[in-house]
Parts: structure tokens; C-alpha cells; sequence
């Protein structure tokens, strides 16, 4: 009797290695990726709110506290998705949602929370470090970093990799074609 292991490395030492292909993204799901896969970009490839709140220069907030509230304008309303250039000014703020992209001059972003806000005014009763609540360029992935490594599976999830990652065909191992030898006197002809 062979054991599993033994088994298994026997047919791994012994298989015949499939041939290269390269098929559509749409088409390559339950295959197994034959090449290492690259970002392309920087991921995000921009600084982007990491909840929904509000934008701004952390330097107005410089002397917030309960006893001296910091009431800044609010410029607007920056969705998730937003492909508009928007600068802010000193005294200004952009009720921003999660993910969306920061405005010039930004530094930080207040969750929603964590001030008091009607109309075009915002107050704010502390400061805030730079940098807080912000995922910024890259962060995540940077331009070049490996995401998917050859051998991979590829799934729902690495299907979504490589879309992010710009790939439209990708290059896979073609499937194995397996034959199952049935023996034993318990075995009938069909």
C-alpha cells in the first residue's frame, strides 16, 4: 500500500507540464496563473479618505479645543468616485466620504463623529495629526510589487487583482487531462 504522500509525490515527480495559454480575464477563473502578476500602479494611486468626515488643513485646528471650538466653511462634498480637482483654502473644509479622493491642501480628515456640522459650518473641539484618517498613494500596493504569484489559483478574489491590475488576458497553465483506471474483480462491464 502507498501512502497519500508518496502518492502524490510520485505523480507530481512523474506529471507531464501543461502547456501555456493565454486567455481572457473573463475565462480564468478555477485555472492556475502561469506567470508572476506586477501592479501596475500604485494602489491607490491617490492620498484618499479613509471614512467618511471632513477634509482639511490639520493646521486650522492648531488651538480646537472644547473651551476654543474651531468653526471652519465647508466648501462641498467630495463622493466616493470623484474625478474633480478641488483645492482647499485656509478656513475651509469638503464633507468627504470613504474612499474618495482628498482635495489639494488636505492633510487630514475629521470623522463625522467627532464634530458638530449644519449647513456650511463645521466646529471642531480638538486638533488632529497629519496624516489621520488618510490611506495614502501606495499604501496599499506600490508600482512594480508583486500581487499574484505564479501557481496561484485563480478565484473570485485574484480575478479582481488582475482587473485592478489592468490585465485583460492572462497568461495560465492549460488544464490537465486526467484518466482514471478502474481495476478490481468487483469492476462490471457497462
Amino acid at each position: 500500500m502507498v501512502r497519500v504522500n508518496e502518492a502524490l509525490s510520485l505523480i507530481l515527480q512523474n506529471s507531464i507540464k501543461t502547456k501555456v495559454v493565454n486567455q481572457d480575464l473573463e475565462e480564468s477563473s478555477g485555472r492556475v496563473l502561469a506567470e508572476n502578476i506586477l501592479a501596475d500602479r500604485d494602489y491607490p494611486s491617490f492620498n484618499r479618505s479613509r471614512m467618511d468626515g471632513f477634509a482639511l488643513s490639520t493646521s486650522d485646528l492648531k488651538n480646537a479645543s472644547p473651551s476654543n471650538p474651531v468653526n471652519l466653511t465647508i466648501k462641498g462634498i467630495i463622493p466616493a468616485g470623484s474625478g474633480e480637482h478641488l483645492e482647499l483654502k485656509r478656513g475651509e473644509a469638503y464633507k468627504i466620504m470613504t474612499g474618495a479622493p482628498l482635495p489639494g491642501g488636505a492633510d487630514g480628515v475629521v470623522a463625522l463623529e467627532d464634530c458638530k456640522w449644519q449647513a456650511d459650518k463645521a466646529e471642531f473641539t480638538r486638533q488632529i495629526k497629519a496624516g489621520t484618517n488618510i490611506v495614502f498613494r501606495g499604501e496599499e500596493v506600490k508600482k512594480g510589487e508583486l500581487i499574484l504569484r505564479k501557481g496561484m489559483p485563480v478565484r473570485s478574489g485574484e480575478m479582481v487583482l488582475l482587473a485592478l491590475a489592468g490585465k485583460k488576458k492572462v497568461k495560465l497553465y492549460s488544464p490537465p487531462r486526467v484518466g482514471i483506471l478502474v481495476t478490481g474483480e468487483e469492476v462490471v462491464n457497462i
